[in-house]
Protein backbone atom coordinates (compact mmCIF):
# COMPACT_ATOMS: atom_id res chain seq x y z
CA UNK A 1 0.00 0.00 0.00
CA UNK A 2 1.14 3.52 -0.77
CA UNK A 3 0.36 5.60 2.27
CA UNK A 4 -0.16 8.79 0.31
CA UNK A 5 -1.56 10.58 3.33
CA UNK A 6 1.26 9.58 5.60
CA UNK A 7 3.84 10.44 2.96
CA UNK A 8 2.36 13.93 2.89
CA UNK A 9 2.87 14.13 6.64
CA UNK A 10 6.62 14.07 6.05
CA UNK A 11 6.44 17.41 4.33
CA UNK A 12 4.15 19.42 6.52
CA UNK A 13 3.09 20.11 10.06
CA UNK A 14 -0.06 18.35 11.21
CA UNK A 15 -3.03 20.60 10.49
CA UNK A 16 -4.52 22.11 13.61
CA UNK A 17 -8.02 23.48 13.41
CA UNK A 18 -9.09 24.26 16.93
CA UNK A 19 -12.48 25.69 16.07
CA UNK A 20 -15.15 25.59 13.40
CA UNK A 21 -17.25 28.70 13.11
CA UNK A 22 -21.00 28.56 12.65
CA UNK A 23 -21.50 24.82 12.97
CA UNK A 24 -24.74 24.74 14.88
CA UNK A 25 -26.86 25.01 11.75
CA UNK A 26 -25.72 21.50 10.82
CA UNK A 27 -27.99 20.07 13.52
CA UNK A 28 -31.15 20.67 11.52
CA UNK A 29 -30.12 19.03 8.29
CA UNK A 30 -32.38 16.32 6.92
CA UNK A 31 -32.01 14.57 3.59
CA UNK A 32 -35.49 13.90 2.31
CA UNK A 33 -34.46 11.25 -0.13
CA UNK A 34 -33.13 9.03 2.64
CA UNK A 35 -35.89 9.29 5.25
CA UNK A 36 -37.43 5.83 5.74
CA UNK A 37 -41.00 5.58 4.61
CA UNK A 38 -41.08 8.47 2.17
CA UNK A 39 -42.18 8.19 -1.43
CA UNK A 40 -38.65 7.43 -2.64
CA UNK A 41 -38.13 4.41 -0.41
CA UNK A 42 -38.56 1.97 -3.31
CA UNK A 43 -35.61 3.51 -5.12
CA UNK A 44 -32.02 2.50 -4.37
CA UNK A 45 -30.71 4.21 -1.28
CA UNK A 46 -28.38 7.08 -2.22
CA UNK A 47 -24.96 7.09 -0.59
CA UNK A 48 -22.03 9.49 -0.76
CA UNK A 49 -18.49 8.77 -1.93
CA UNK A 50 -15.69 11.32 -1.84
CA UNK A 51 -12.73 11.09 -4.21
CA UNK A 52 -9.44 12.94 -4.72
CA UNK A 53 -9.18 12.20 -8.44
CA UNK A 54 -11.62 14.23 -10.52
CA UNK A 55 -11.61 11.57 -13.23
CA UNK A 56 -13.26 9.06 -10.89
CA UNK A 57 -17.01 9.04 -11.47
CA UNK A 58 -19.89 6.95 -10.19
CA UNK A 59 -19.45 4.62 -13.17
CA UNK A 60 -16.06 3.46 -11.86
CA UNK A 61 -15.88 -0.33 -11.73
CA UNK A 62 -15.62 -0.53 -7.93
CA UNK A 63 -18.59 1.75 -7.32
CA UNK A 64 -20.66 -0.07 -9.93
CA UNK A 65 -19.97 -3.38 -8.19
CA UNK A 66 -21.05 -1.91 -4.86
CA UNK A 67 -24.25 -0.56 -6.38
CA UNK A 68 -25.15 -3.96 -7.82
CA UNK A 69 -24.30 -5.95 -4.72
CA UNK A 70 -26.02 -3.71 -2.18
CA UNK A 71 -28.84 -2.14 -4.23
CA UNK A 72 -27.66 1.42 -3.67
CA UNK A 73 -26.79 4.45 -5.77
CA UNK A 74 -23.44 6.08 -5.11
CA UNK A 75 -23.09 9.80 -5.70
CA UNK A 76 -19.44 10.72 -6.22
CA UNK A 77 -18.13 14.14 -5.22
CA UNK A 78 -14.67 15.65 -5.45
CA UNK A 79 -13.16 16.26 -2.02
CA UNK A 80 -9.99 17.94 -3.25
CA UNK A 81 -6.54 16.54 -3.91
CA UNK A 82 -5.09 16.98 -0.44
CA UNK A 83 -5.92 17.08 3.24
CA UNK A 84 -6.12 20.88 3.29
CA UNK A 85 -8.59 20.85 0.38
CA UNK A 86 -10.80 18.38 2.23
CA UNK A 87 -10.70 20.32 5.50
CA UNK A 88 -11.51 23.58 3.70
CA UNK A 89 -14.44 21.97 1.91
CA UNK A 90 -15.65 20.32 5.10
CA UNK A 91 -15.53 23.62 7.00
CA UNK A 92 -17.68 25.27 4.34
CA UNK A 93 -20.17 22.41 4.41
CA UNK A 94 -20.44 22.49 8.19
CA UNK A 95 -20.82 26.27 8.26
CA UNK A 96 -23.63 26.13 5.70
CA UNK A 97 -25.44 23.27 7.43
CA UNK A 98 -24.70 20.84 4.60
CA UNK A 99 -22.86 18.27 6.71
CA UNK A 100 -21.89 15.20 4.64
CA UNK A 101 -23.19 11.75 5.50
CA UNK A 102 -19.76 10.66 6.67
CA UNK A 103 -16.48 12.37 7.57
CA UNK A 104 -13.05 10.77 7.45
CA UNK A 105 -9.52 12.08 7.06
CA UNK A 106 -6.30 11.72 9.01
CA UNK A 107 -5.97 15.52 9.09
CA UNK A 108 -8.96 15.75 11.43
CA UNK A 109 -7.35 16.26 14.81
CA UNK A 110 -8.66 15.27 18.21
CA UNK A 111 -9.38 18.95 18.91
CA UNK A 112 -11.45 19.19 15.75
CA UNK A 113 -13.27 15.99 16.69
CA UNK A 114 -14.08 17.34 20.16
CA UNK A 115 -15.34 20.59 18.63
CA UNK A 116 -17.56 18.64 16.25
CA UNK A 117 -19.04 16.74 19.19
CA UNK A 118 -19.62 19.89 21.25
CA UNK A 119 -21.20 21.71 18.32
CA UNK A 120 -23.55 18.87 17.47
CA UNK A 121 -22.00 18.15 14.08
CA UNK A 122 -21.61 14.40 14.61
CA UNK A 123 -24.10 11.59 15.01
CA UNK A 124 -23.84 9.07 17.79
CA UNK A 125 -22.90 5.66 16.42
CA UNK A 126 -24.11 3.08 18.95
CA UNK A 127 -21.46 0.45 19.55
CA UNK A 128 -24.15 -2.24 19.47
CA UNK A 129 -25.12 -1.08 15.97
CA UNK A 130 -21.51 -1.43 14.86
CA UNK A 131 -21.24 -4.90 16.36
CA UNK A 132 -24.48 -6.01 14.71
CA UNK A 133 -23.73 -4.67 11.24
CA UNK A 134 -19.94 -4.99 11.08
CA UNK A 135 -18.97 -8.53 12.18
CA UNK A 136 -15.85 -8.58 9.99
CA UNK A 137 -14.73 -5.26 11.42
CA UNK A 138 -15.17 -6.57 14.95
CA UNK A 139 -12.95 -9.55 14.10
CA UNK A 140 -10.37 -7.10 12.76
CA UNK A 141 -10.58 -5.07 15.97
CA UNK A 142 -9.96 -8.23 17.96
CA UNK A 143 -6.98 -9.11 15.77
CA UNK A 144 -5.34 -5.75 16.44
CA UNK A 145 -6.54 -5.48 20.02
CA UNK A 146 -3.06 -4.50 21.22
CA UNK A 147 -3.11 -1.34 19.11
CA UNK A 148 -6.39 -0.24 20.70
CA UNK A 149 -5.17 -1.02 24.22
CA UNK A 150 -7.94 -3.59 24.56
CA UNK A 151 -10.80 -1.13 23.97
CA UNK A 152 -11.26 0.25 20.47
CA UNK A 153 -14.22 2.45 21.33
CA UNK A 154 -13.11 3.99 24.62
CA UNK A 155 -10.55 6.38 23.12
CA UNK A 156 -13.11 8.54 21.29
CA UNK A 157 -16.17 8.14 23.50
CA UNK A 158 -17.45 11.39 24.92
CA UNK A 159 -19.92 11.47 27.82
CA UNK A 160 -20.56 7.77 27.35
CA UNK A 161 -21.47 8.10 23.67
CA UNK A 162 -19.57 6.75 20.67
CA UNK A 163 -19.08 9.04 17.68
CA UNK A 164 -16.67 7.15 15.45
CA UNK A 165 -15.65 3.87 13.87
CA UNK A 166 -11.99 3.63 14.93
CA UNK A 167 -9.42 2.81 12.25
CA UNK A 168 -5.80 1.70 12.38
CA UNK A 169 -2.80 1.10 10.14
CA UNK A 170 -0.58 -1.41 11.95
CA UNK A 171 2.29 -0.90 9.48
CA UNK A 172 2.82 2.68 10.64
CA UNK A 173 4.60 1.45 13.76
CA UNK A 174 7.28 0.01 11.43
CA UNK A 175 7.32 2.60 8.70
CA UNK A 176 10.67 4.43 8.60
CA UNK A 177 14.23 3.23 7.94
CA UNK A 178 17.71 4.50 7.15
CA UNK A 179 18.76 4.73 3.49
CA UNK A 180 22.39 4.46 2.36
CA UNK A 181 23.70 4.61 -1.19
CA UNK A 182 24.87 1.01 -1.42
CA UNK A 183 26.82 1.65 -4.63
CA UNK A 184 28.69 4.44 -2.86
CA UNK A 185 29.39 2.22 0.14
CA UNK A 186 30.86 -0.28 -2.31
CA UNK A 187 32.85 2.54 -3.88
CA UNK A 188 34.55 3.42 -0.59
CA UNK A 189 34.88 -0.19 0.54
CA UNK A 190 32.59 0.20 3.54
CA UNK A 191 29.70 -1.75 5.01
CA UNK A 192 26.42 -0.29 6.23
CA UNK A 193 27.25 1.71 9.38
CA UNK A 194 25.98 0.26 12.64
CA UNK A 195 27.20 2.94 15.07
CA UNK A 196 27.53 6.72 15.11
CA UNK A 197 31.35 6.60 14.72
CA UNK A 198 30.98 4.28 11.72
CA UNK A 199 28.35 6.62 10.25
CA UNK A 200 30.66 9.59 10.70
CA UNK A 201 33.46 7.75 8.93
CA UNK A 202 31.17 6.94 5.99
CA UNK A 203 29.94 10.53 5.78
CA UNK A 204 33.51 11.83 5.63
CA UNK A 205 34.35 9.47 2.77
CA UNK A 206 31.09 10.27 0.94
CA UNK A 207 31.93 13.96 1.18
CA UNK A 208 35.45 13.45 -0.13
CA UNK A 209 34.55 11.12 -3.00
CA UNK A 210 30.99 12.08 -3.97
CA UNK A 211 30.60 15.58 -2.53
CA UNK A 212 27.46 14.45 -0.71
CA UNK A 213 26.49 13.84 2.89
CA UNK A 214 23.50 13.49 5.19
CA UNK A 215 20.12 15.06 4.48
CA UNK A 216 16.97 14.71 6.54
CA UNK A 217 13.56 14.31 4.98
CA UNK A 218 12.41 17.85 5.71
CA UNK A 219 13.60 21.09 7.28
CA UNK A 220 11.71 20.44 10.52
CA UNK A 221 14.68 20.03 12.88
CA UNK A 222 12.86 17.57 15.15
CA UNK A 223 12.32 15.29 12.14
CA UNK A 224 15.42 15.91 10.05
CA UNK A 225 17.89 14.17 12.37
CA UNK A 226 15.61 11.53 13.86
CA UNK A 227 18.14 8.66 13.45
CA UNK A 228 20.77 10.68 15.31
CA UNK A 229 18.36 11.55 18.11
CA UNK A 230 17.28 7.91 18.26
CA UNK A 231 20.89 6.88 18.80
CA UNK A 232 20.69 8.83 22.06
CA UNK A 233 17.33 7.31 22.98
CA UNK A 234 15.26 10.44 22.38
CA UNK A 235 12.46 11.42 20.00
CA UNK A 236 11.98 15.21 19.86
CA UNK A 237 8.55 16.53 18.96
CA UNK A 238 6.72 13.50 20.34
CA UNK A 239 5.35 12.19 23.62
CA UNK A 240 7.19 8.97 24.37
CA UNK A 241 7.55 6.73 27.41
CA UNK A 242 10.83 6.14 29.20
CA UNK A 243 10.93 4.02 32.37
CA UNK A 244 7.27 4.73 33.10
CA UNK A 245 7.69 8.46 32.57
CA UNK A 246 6.37 10.55 29.69
CA UNK A 247 9.10 12.66 28.12
CA UNK A 248 9.69 15.13 25.30
CA UNK A 249 13.00 14.39 23.63
CA UNK A 250 13.76 18.02 22.86
CA UNK A 251 14.29 18.82 26.55
CA UNK A 252 15.92 15.56 27.69
CA UNK A 253 19.61 15.74 28.75
CA UNK A 254 20.60 13.42 25.89
CA UNK A 255 19.41 16.06 23.42
CA UNK A 256 22.44 18.15 24.35
CA UNK A 257 24.74 15.27 23.38
CA UNK A 258 22.95 14.79 20.06
CA UNK A 259 23.17 18.50 19.25
CA UNK A 260 26.86 18.53 20.14
CA UNK A 261 27.50 15.80 17.58
CA UNK A 262 25.33 17.45 14.93
CA UNK A 263 27.13 20.76 15.44
CA UNK A 264 30.43 18.93 14.93
CA UNK A 265 29.14 17.32 11.72
CA UNK A 266 27.82 20.65 10.49
CA UNK A 267 31.25 22.24 10.94
CA UNK A 268 32.84 19.28 9.12
CA UNK A 269 30.50 19.77 6.16
CA UNK A 270 28.86 16.36 6.59
CA UNK A 271 25.32 17.74 6.74
CA UNK A 272 23.81 19.16 3.58
CA UNK A 273 24.05 22.95 4.03
CA UNK A 274 20.61 23.45 2.49
CA UNK A 275 18.82 21.17 4.97
CA UNK A 276 17.07 23.99 6.79
CA UNK A 277 15.48 25.35 3.58
CA UNK A 278 14.20 22.11 2.05
CA UNK A 279 10.62 20.94 2.36
CA UNK A 280 9.67 17.30 1.88
CA UNK A 281 9.40 17.40 -1.91
CA UNK A 282 12.60 19.38 -2.42
CA UNK A 283 14.48 17.00 -0.15
CA UNK A 284 13.33 14.06 -2.28
CA UNK A 285 14.35 15.92 -5.44
CA UNK A 286 17.83 16.34 -4.03
CA UNK A 287 18.03 12.64 -3.19
CA UNK A 288 16.97 11.56 -6.67
CA UNK A 289 19.44 14.03 -8.17
CA UNK A 290 22.25 11.89 -6.68
CA UNK A 291 23.30 14.57 -4.20
CA UNK A 292 22.61 12.67 -0.97
CA UNK A 293 24.38 9.60 0.40
CA UNK A 294 22.55 9.07 3.69
CA UNK A 295 18.97 9.84 4.65
CA UNK A 296 15.85 8.24 6.10
CA UNK A 297 12.38 7.73 4.72
CA UNK A 298 9.38 5.41 4.68
CA UNK A 299 9.98 1.78 3.77
CA UNK A 300 8.39 2.18 0.33
CA UNK A 301 10.72 4.91 -0.94
CA UNK A 302 13.33 2.40 -2.07
CA UNK A 303 11.10 0.32 -4.33
CA UNK A 304 12.80 0.24 -7.71
CA UNK A 305 9.88 1.11 -9.97
CA UNK A 306 7.34 2.82 -7.73
CA UNK A 307 9.23 4.25 -4.75
CA UNK A 308 9.89 7.93 -4.18
CA UNK A 309 13.58 7.34 -4.91
CA UNK A 310 12.99 5.38 -8.13
CA UNK A 311 13.77 8.38 -10.42
CA UNK A 312 17.37 8.24 -9.17
CA UNK A 313 17.95 5.47 -11.72
CA UNK A 314 17.40 8.04 -14.47
CA UNK A 315 20.40 9.98 -13.16
CA UNK A 316 22.59 7.06 -12.17
CA UNK A 317 21.71 3.62 -13.51
CA UNK A 318 24.12 2.01 -11.03
CA UNK A 319 22.46 3.56 -7.99
CA UNK A 320 21.36 1.13 -5.29
CA UNK A 321 19.95 1.64 -1.82
CA UNK A 322 20.64 -0.21 1.40
CA UNK A 323 17.95 -0.01 4.08
CA UNK A 324 19.04 -0.31 7.67
CA UNK A 325 18.26 0.31 11.31
CA UNK A 326 19.28 3.62 12.75
CA UNK A 327 22.87 3.79 14.05
CA UNK A 328 23.59 2.81 17.64
CA UNK A 329 24.63 5.49 20.07
CA UNK A 330 27.01 5.43 23.05
CA UNK A 331 24.57 3.45 25.21
CA UNK A 332 23.43 1.08 22.48
CA UNK A 333 20.23 2.98 21.71
CA UNK A 334 18.93 2.99 18.15
CA UNK A 335 15.74 4.09 16.45
CA UNK A 336 13.92 6.36 14.04
CA UNK A 337 10.63 8.10 14.68
CA UNK A 338 7.68 5.97 13.62
CA UNK A 339 3.97 6.79 13.46
CA UNK A 340 1.09 6.02 15.75
CA UNK A 341 -0.81 3.11 14.15
CA UNK A 342 -4.05 4.90 14.99
CA UNK A 343 -3.57 7.79 12.55
CA UNK A 344 -6.81 9.65 13.15
CA UNK A 345 -10.16 9.72 14.87
CA UNK A 346 -11.80 7.31 12.43
CA UNK A 347 -15.02 7.37 10.41
CA UNK A 348 -17.75 9.72 11.63
CA UNK A 349 -21.33 10.40 10.52
CA UNK A 350 -23.10 13.74 10.21
CA UNK A 351 -25.72 14.54 12.87
CA UNK A 352 -28.60 14.13 10.42
CA UNK A 353 -27.78 10.45 10.11
CA UNK A 354 -29.22 9.85 13.59
CA UNK A 355 -32.64 10.36 11.99
CA UNK A 356 -31.95 7.72 9.38
CA UNK A 357 -30.63 4.66 11.23
CA UNK A 358 -31.35 2.37 8.26
CA UNK A 359 -29.07 4.42 6.07
CA UNK A 360 -26.39 4.40 8.74
CA UNK A 361 -26.70 0.62 8.96
CA UNK A 362 -26.36 0.34 5.19
CA UNK A 363 -23.14 2.34 5.29
CA UNK A 364 -21.84 0.14 8.09
CA UNK A 365 -22.69 -3.05 6.22
CA UNK A 366 -20.97 -1.89 3.04
CA UNK A 367 -17.93 -0.52 4.86
CA UNK A 368 -17.65 -3.87 6.62
CA UNK A 369 -17.75 -5.97 3.47
CA UNK A 370 -15.75 -3.98 0.96
CA UNK A 371 -12.89 -3.22 3.36
CA UNK A 372 -12.39 -6.67 4.88
CA UNK A 373 -13.46 -9.33 2.36
CA UNK A 374 -10.56 -10.36 0.11
CA UNK A 375 -12.72 -10.60 -3.02
CA UNK A 376 -13.83 -7.00 -2.50
CA UNK A 377 -10.30 -5.86 -1.77
CA UNK A 378 -9.24 -7.40 -5.09
CA UNK A 379 -12.04 -5.57 -6.90
CA UNK A 380 -10.87 -2.30 -5.38
CA UNK A 381 -7.21 -2.84 -6.26
CA UNK A 382 -7.34 -4.80 -9.53
CA UNK A 383 -10.89 -4.98 -10.84
CA UNK A 384 -12.40 -8.20 -12.17
CA UNK A 385 -10.32 -11.35 -12.41
CA UNK A 386 -10.13 -12.58 -15.99
CA UNK A 387 -11.03 -9.15 -17.36
CA UNK A 388 -8.66 -6.72 -15.72
CA UNK A 389 -6.15 -9.02 -14.05
CA UNK A 390 -5.02 -12.59 -13.60
CA UNK A 391 -3.60 -14.47 -10.64
CA UNK A 392 -0.88 -17.09 -10.83
CA UNK A 393 0.81 -18.68 -7.84
CA UNK A 394 -0.58 -15.95 -5.63
CA UNK A 395 0.87 -13.16 -7.77
CA UNK A 396 -1.18 -10.49 -9.55
CA UNK A 397 -0.64 -9.35 -13.13
CA UNK A 398 -2.61 -6.95 -15.31
CA UNK A 399 -4.27 -8.19 -18.47
CA UNK A 400 -4.05 -6.19 -21.68
CA UNK A 401 -5.05 -3.43 -22.21
CA UNK A 402 -5.24 -2.76 -18.47
CA UNK A 403 -1.50 -3.11 -18.09
CA UNK A 404 -1.53 0.53 -19.18
CA UNK A 405 -2.42 3.08 -16.46
CA UNK A 406 -4.50 5.16 -18.88
CA UNK A 407 -6.73 2.18 -19.61
CA UNK A 408 -7.21 1.50 -15.91
CA UNK A 409 -8.04 5.14 -15.38
CA UNK A 410 -10.87 4.87 -17.90
CA UNK A 411 -12.65 2.24 -15.80
CA UNK A 412 -11.77 3.82 -12.48
CA UNK A 413 -9.27 1.24 -11.26
CA UNK A 414 -6.89 3.65 -9.57
CA UNK A 415 -5.14 3.77 -6.20
CA UNK A 416 -7.27 6.70 -5.04
CA UNK A 417 -10.55 4.78 -5.09
CA UNK A 418 -11.84 3.66 -1.70
CA UNK A 419 -15.12 3.47 0.14
CA UNK A 420 -15.32 5.31 2.42
CA UNK A 421 -11.84 6.82 2.60
CA UNK A 422 -8.72 7.35 0.52
CA UNK A 423 -6.92 4.53 2.32
CA UNK A 424 -7.95 1.14 3.62
CA UNK A 425 -9.70 2.07 6.88
CA UNK A 426 -9.49 -1.40 8.42
CA UNK A 427 -5.97 -2.18 7.27
CA UNK A 428 -5.07 -5.85 7.55
CA UNK A 429 -1.32 -6.29 7.13
CA UNK A 430 -1.45 -9.72 5.53
CA UNK A 431 -4.22 -8.95 3.04
CA UNK A 432 -2.96 -5.51 2.04
CA UNK A 433 0.59 -6.76 1.58
CA UNK A 434 -0.62 -9.31 -0.95
CA UNK A 435 -2.50 -6.61 -2.85
CA UNK A 436 -0.01 -3.77 -2.64
CA UNK A 437 2.98 -5.95 -3.42
CA UNK A 438 1.68 -8.08 -6.31
CA UNK A 439 4.77 -10.29 -6.70
CA UNK A 440 6.67 -12.45 -4.26
CA UNK A 441 9.82 -10.44 -4.91
CA UNK A 442 8.06 -7.24 -3.84
CA UNK A 443 6.61 -8.93 -0.77
CA UNK A 444 10.08 -10.02 0.24
CA UNK A 445 11.20 -6.41 -0.22
CA UNK A 446 8.58 -5.22 2.27
CA UNK A 447 9.45 -7.93 4.76
CA UNK A 448 13.13 -7.01 4.68
CA UNK A 449 12.39 -3.29 4.84
CA UNK A 450 10.16 -3.61 7.88
CA UNK A 451 12.81 -5.65 9.64
CA UNK A 452 14.93 -2.49 9.57
CA UNK A 453 12.15 -0.22 10.87
CA UNK A 454 12.52 0.36 14.58
CA UNK A 455 11.85 3.24 16.92
CA UNK A 456 9.10 4.95 18.87
CA UNK A 457 5.97 6.89 18.00
CA UNK A 458 3.87 9.49 19.80
CA UNK A 459 1.75 7.40 22.15
CA UNK A 460 -0.39 10.36 23.23
CA UNK A 461 -1.11 11.73 19.77
CA UNK A 462 -4.84 10.99 19.99
CA UNK A 463 -5.47 12.15 23.54
CA UNK A 464 -6.82 15.66 24.20
CA UNK A 465 -4.12 17.73 25.88
CA UNK A 466 -5.60 21.19 26.61
CA UNK A 467 -2.58 22.57 28.45
CA UNK A 468 -0.25 21.44 25.68
CA UNK A 469 -2.49 22.93 23.01
CA UNK A 470 -2.30 26.28 24.78
CA UNK A 471 1.48 26.41 24.53
CA UNK A 472 2.41 24.03 21.69
CA UNK A 473 2.76 26.69 19.01
CA UNK A 474 5.14 28.92 20.94
CA UNK A 475 7.10 25.99 22.35
CA UNK A 476 7.47 24.47 18.89
CA UNK A 477 8.76 27.79 17.56
CA UNK A 478 11.15 28.08 20.50
CA UNK A 479 12.42 24.53 20.01
CA UNK A 480 12.88 24.71 16.25
CA UNK A 481 14.85 27.92 16.44
CA UNK A 482 17.00 26.62 19.27
CA UNK A 483 17.85 23.36 17.47
CA UNK A 484 18.74 25.15 14.25
CA UNK A 485 20.90 27.66 16.10
CA UNK A 486 22.66 24.96 18.15
CA UNK A 487 23.45 22.86 15.07
CA UNK A 488 24.64 25.80 12.98
CA UNK A 489 26.72 27.21 15.81
CA UNK A 490 24.79 30.45 15.95
CA UNK A 491 24.05 29.61 19.58
CA UNK A 492 26.58 27.80 21.79
CA UNK A 493 25.64 24.34 23.07
CA UNK A 494 26.50 25.59 26.56
CA UNK A 495 23.15 27.43 26.50
CA UNK A 496 21.11 24.24 26.09
CA UNK A 497 20.08 24.26 29.76
CA UNK A 498 18.88 27.85 29.33
CA UNK A 499 16.69 26.73 26.43
CA UNK A 500 15.23 23.89 28.54
CA UNK A 501 14.49 26.28 31.41
CA UNK A 502 12.74 28.67 29.03
CA UNK A 503 10.74 25.80 27.50
CA UNK A 504 9.48 24.75 30.91
CA UNK A 505 8.85 28.34 32.01
CA UNK A 506 6.66 29.00 28.97
CA UNK A 507 4.30 26.19 29.93
CA UNK A 508 6.23 23.06 29.08
CA UNK A 509 6.38 21.95 32.72
CA UNK A 510 2.59 21.99 33.04
CA UNK A 511 2.21 20.23 29.69
CA UNK A 512 4.58 17.49 30.84
CA UNK A 513 2.54 16.96 34.01
CA UNK A 514 -0.67 16.87 31.99
CA UNK A 515 0.83 14.27 29.66
CA UNK A 516 2.02 12.18 32.60
CA UNK A 517 -1.47 12.20 34.10
CA UNK A 518 -2.96 11.06 30.79
CA UNK A 519 -0.42 8.28 30.51
CA UNK A 520 -0.97 7.10 34.09
CA UNK A 521 -4.72 6.93 33.52
CA UNK A 522 -4.70 5.32 30.07
CA UNK A 523 -1.71 3.01 30.15
CA UNK A 524 -0.97 2.07 33.75
CA UNK A 525 -3.70 -0.49 34.35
Amino acid sequence: MKFSKVAAMFGCTVLLFTSIVGCSSGNNKEKAESVPGNEQSSKPMELEAWVSNEQIKSDAYFFQEIEKAFDVKINVEMRGTGAQDYIDKLNVQISSGDVPDWINDQAITVNMFDNYVKQGVLAEIPVDMIKENMPNYMEWVQKYDNIFQGSAFSLFQRDGKNYTIPVAYPDLAQFCVMYYRQDWLDGIGAKVPETLPELEEVLVKFKDKYNAGYLGITSDPTWAFSPIYGAYGIYPGMWTEKDGKIVRGEVEPQMKDALTLLNKWYKMGLIDPEWVTLDFDRAINKVVSSKVGVTWQNIYAGQEETGAYAPLKNIDAQAEWAQALGPKGPNGDSGIMQFNPIPGVGIMFGKHMEKDPEKMKKYLQIFDQVNTDMSWLEKRAYGEEGTHFKKENGEYAWLSPYDKPDERQKVGIVPEIRFPSLESPFYDTEKETLLTFPTNVEREYKQNAQAAASGKYDILALFPKPKWEEVSEKLTTLTNKAIIDFISGKRPISEFDDYVAEWKKQGGDKALQEAQNIYDTAFKK
